[in-house]
């Protein structure tokens, strides 16, 4: 599992984050934002529909969600997910991979 933040944002900061509703990122986002000593309450979580990439055109998955809406700070993904967002080329300007960082889960 990892997260990415936009350029602008951290665990300290982010404000408006995406997931997906009951996946395998719910337990470890709460997790992850309380041991920062942050309030689930000030955080607006976006749920979406899809774990993953689709073929549907909906933006109902972490990726297409934080590439298609700015105001996002953050997104939970898996790993190839998390890859192409930061990996890609040109690699979408948002995506900051903070997996590795300390303190970052």
């Amino acid at each position: 599992m990892t997260q990415l933040f936009s350029a602008r944002q951290n665990i300290s900061n982010a404000r408006n984050v995406a997931l997906q509703l009951y996946g395998p990122h719910m337990d470890y986002a709460a997790n992850l934002f309380t041991s920062a000593k942050r309030r689930l309450e000030d955080i607006n979580f976006k749920y979406l529909e899809e774990l993953t990439l689709n073929d549907n055109g909906t933006n109902n998955n972490p990726v297409e969600a934080f590439v298609a809406d700015p105001a996002l700070d953050a997104v939970f993904c898996i790993i190839p997910d998390a890859l192409n967002l930061s990996l890609a080329a040109p690699p979408v300007p948002a995506a900051k991979d903070q997996s590795k960082e300390p303190g970052s889960g």
